[in-house]
């Protein structure tokens, strides 16, 4: 009901006399909703200019509502929005598998979670069930509870997961240190799976663009028609697709280093540990998707995009003024020991450590 009408709302001003506080006086630096996969890691209440790292397992089968993020994050600070993703996976900040039949729907497993006072924090996501095949047997979750139903999945060879550590201790010379690294098992294994792609998300959006015609007058028994081409009916089918550079001054490319500016004059830079040699690009890419009643949509995305065989470990520092702290790596991979100012960063297999 509304705010006047529903009785719920009766308990947001009780007691009647309370007084309100500033966040900062009531409320921590890190949240979380373990059961939803949802955490929140906030360096400050007070600055205007504080950074807010934010992570989604999406660890709860919510039937219609569920959206296709399992692993995603938002990055917000120093005034930016950092990694700006859409509403649907297509602009979301994971890792794709080009020919890879999995269930771009299913829930993430929050499988390690740490939290600090100062808001640092460190989450281990289990991406298993994202990584498998659907073996068409019903849905993947229980309607009620989300309780797993394993006659549902399928063997895909592929499985992996994704640990995030955010360190807001300034060791590293930067007011915030972010780490990624994602461990996906069967790529370059497994027929028509020869790479991955790693993506940070600048922009997305989709929007409507038509409709499709039937074929014949009340029925889409035989397809219908877009762009003078027939085609079957099917929701979520890719009808057209496209890519191209993006040409943004604020965005470059330096070996193993990607640079994104702000319009303040702060920036991001992330370092790649693994790959080694790594391959990556600012591309903005497209798709002409079929959605329901016909309707088509062009959803866009421009992104940083790096090719790996499904093994990525990133460093990233925010920066108010451009300078970054040097980050020095011994040692190769993800088995790689990483010095990023008076801090040491590491994997250990099964989630990230800082040091």
């Amino acid at each position: 009901g509304d705010y006047d009408t529903h009785p719920l709302w009766v308990f947001v001003n009780y007691p009647l006399d309370m007084n309100p506080k500033h966040p900062a006086e009531v409320m921590p630096l890190t949240w979380e909703a373990p059961q939803f996969g949802y955490y929140g890691f906030r360096d400050s209440w007070d600055d205007e200019d504080g950074v807010l790292v934010q992570l989604w397992a999406g660890a709860y089968d919510a039937g219609a509502a569920t959206r296709d993020n399992a692993g995603t994050f938002r990055v917000t600070g120093l005034g930016e929005h950092w990694s700006n993703p859409g509403t649907f996976r297509f602009g979301e900040n994971l890792v794709f598998l080009p020919g890879a039949d999995i269930n771009t729907g299913a829930c993430g497993r929050v499988a390690y979670a740490r939290t600090e006072d100062d808001g640092s924090g460190v989450v281990t996501i289990d991406m298993s069930d994202v990584y498998a095949g659907s073996s068409g047997k019903g849905s993947l979750y229980e309607r009620y509870g989300s309780v797993r139903r394993p006659v549902a999945f399928a063997e895909s060879g592929l499985s992996g997961l994704r640990s995030i550590g955010v360190d807001y201790s300034g060791k590293s010379g930067a007011p915030a240190l972010i780490v990624i690294v994602d461990k996906i098992s069967g790529v370059g294994e497994v027929d028509g799976v020869d790479n991955s792609l790693w993506a940070w998300q600048l922009d997305s959006g989709r929007q409507t663009i038509g409709r499709a015609r039937d074929v014949e007058e009340g029925t889409r028994e035989h397809g219908v028609t877009w762009r003078g081409e027939v085609i079957d009916y099917n929701v979520g089918e890719v009808l057209h697709s496209g890519t191209e550079a993006l040409d943004r001054d604020d965005c470059t490319v330096d070996g193993q280093r990607f640079r994104i500016g702000g319009e303040n004059g702060a920036s991001l830079q992330g370092t790649f540990v693994e790959p080694g040699d790594v391959s990556m690009r600012f591309e903005e890419r497209w798709e002409e998707v079929m959605r329901y009643k016909r309707n088509v949509s062009r959803i866009h995305s421009q992104s940083l995009f790096a090719e790996g065989e499904g093994k990525y470990f990133v460093v990233l520092t925010l920066s108010a003024d451009d300078e970054h702290p040097e980050v020095t790596v011994e040692g190769e991979g993800l088995d790689a020991r990483v010095r990023v100012g008076d801090r040491t960063v590491r994997f250990d297999g099964e989630k990230v450590v800082f040091e």
